[in-house]
């Protein structure tokens, strides 16, 4: 796992040093404050991008899990009687439909 940030870090500065030339205006409110070179430019939003979801991640992860000084208590009883079933009816009782008859 180490080696695929080493390969990655390594492909990166190669792409930087390939992409030096052209620069790139950084531009606020529609002003041009300062250019950066192409490569420096997807470089720094590539990094930024990673920040960003790590943070996201550390974020939901820590929203998820309760702190742990909370404890959660769960009261059940000792004796519990759950209803029972009725027996289903058997050929001996009455049918009071054919009473009326």
């Amino acid at each position: 796992m180490k080696w695929v940030g080493f390969v990655l870090g390594v492909l990166l500065l190669g792409f930087l040093v390939q992409n030096w030339q052209p620069l790139l205006p950084v531009v606020v409110f529609g002003q041009p404050m300062f250019a950066i070179p192409l490569g420096l430019g997807f470089v720094l939003a590539f990094c930024l991008g990673i920040l960003c979801a790590w943070g996201l991640n550390w974020w939901v992860e820590k929203s998820q899990h309760p702190k742990s000084e909370e404890e959660v208590i769960v009261l059940e009883p000792e004796d519990v009687e759950y209803p029972r079933r009725r027996p289903p009816p058997s050929e001996d009782e009455w049918d009071f439909a054919d009473d009326w008859d």
